[in-house]
């Protein structure tokens, strides 16, 4: 099974948290709205086996017997995974000229078409290979992901509904399901599509992270906090879940874990600005004021309109006793964002001080 990435219309916005210090004064509580890692999960019909595909291998397979469809359709998958889309394409119509009912060559076929944007191909291999009876589920659940990327989002629900029908232990169906019930805001729906890919397979990453993301917007932090720590253990390699585990013990005070989760985000993205600006809070609220401004310049290094950065910058300056630096951080932030209450408050307090 394979997992490509949602259609760019409609797409959601990426980050969760506002990009600022997550500690009491700041805006930690802001929800942007839901990341969704990877909400298309198209179904592919060649799977890791034993012996690893690999090109070199099914290359000489087909010169050894060219006369065999299979050969042929792994070769096109090696293709495929190698992203070189148009000789994948190559192999999986000379598949089919040698077996035009070779049900798992028309599915990837389909599936390199969606990917390319040529829906109205994909639509049409899909078609054909359900006619087989064969994958029925897993076919409608990839019109399914077709339909979403061409906006028709009903069009789209009712192929996984299909697809349920025919098999409701399907969890990519689910899955997708609750990625669509996210983007149209339906979010108690979607929380219950996810709750069941997971009981299906509790090992599904994405739908983890993602029924995360979900109670992460509705303000309910430990149990968010429950899903992002399950993703993690299945694969730890997800920045995002690092950093948004990370906002949510800093808001709870647990400055020890927040800082590990900021680290572990940047050790994976060194460019991640939000993560440089919400460890750099973590040193200011332990005190460590060098070490805060150091990863506020980082931050703005990275984006220099960086408001929360500036004004964060600001607060350790002021810590440390340097107005003068202080000042300069504060009325940059309100230049990038005129009428901001907590800068005119500190630089308010700064007037007063003098």
């Amino acid at each position: 099974m394979s997992r490509t990435k949602r259609r760019n219309k409609k797409e959601l916005p990426k980050e969760e948290i506002c990009a600022s210090s997550p500690f009491p004064g700041a805006i930690f509580n802001v929800i942007v709205f839901i990341l969704i890692m990877i909400p298309l999960s198209f179904t592919t019909f060649i799977r890791n086996r034993t012996w690893k595909e690999d090109l070199t291998l099914w290359e000489d397979v087909v010169r050894k017997t060219p006369e065999k469809a299979r050969g042929y359709t792994l070769l096109g998958f090696a293709f495929f995974k190698k992203d070189q889309l148009d000789r994948a394409i190559e192999n999986y119509l000379i598949s089919l000229r040698l077996n035009p009912n070779f049900v798992e060559a028309r599915v990837n076929l389909a599936n390199v078409y969606s990917k390319q944007g040529r829906l109205a191909d994909a639509l049409n291999e899909y078609s054909i290979a359900s006619r087989s009876g064969s994958f029925s589920t897993k076919i409608q659940n990839n019109i399914g992901q077709v339909y979403y990327q061409k906006g028709q989002v009903e069009e789209a629900i009712e192929s996984y509904r299909s697809a349920l029908k025919l098999n409701p232990e399907n969890p990519d169906a689910h899955y997708n399901l609750g990625n669509i019930f996210t983007a149209e805001t339906r979010l108690d729906e979607a929380i219950q599509e996810y709750k069941i890919a997971l009981r299906i397979n509790p090992d599904f990453v994405e739908a983890h992270n993602n029924l995360g993301n979900l109670y992460l917007a509705q303000g309910r932090p430990d149990e968010a906090a429950q899903e992002y720590i399950a993703a993690l253990r299945l694969d730890p390699s997800l920045e995002k879940t690092h950093y948004n585990l990370g906002n949510i013990y800093a808001k709870q005070g647990r400055l020890d874990e927040a800082f590990e989760k900021y680290k572990a985000a940047l050790k994976l993205n060194p460019d991640n600005a939000d993560a440089h600006n919400n460890l750099g809070s973590v040193h200011l609220s332990r005190g460590r004021f060098d070490e805060a401004i150091e990863e506020y310049n980082r931050a703005l290094k990275l984006k220099p309109d960086f408001v929360e950065a500036h004004f964060n910058m600001g607060k350790a300056y002021s810590k440390k006793g340097l107005k003068k630096e202080a000042l300069k951080e504060f009325k940059a932030a309100l230049k990038l964002r005129p009428g901001f209450l907590p800068v005119q408050q500190a630089i308010q307090s700064l007037d007063e001080k003098s």
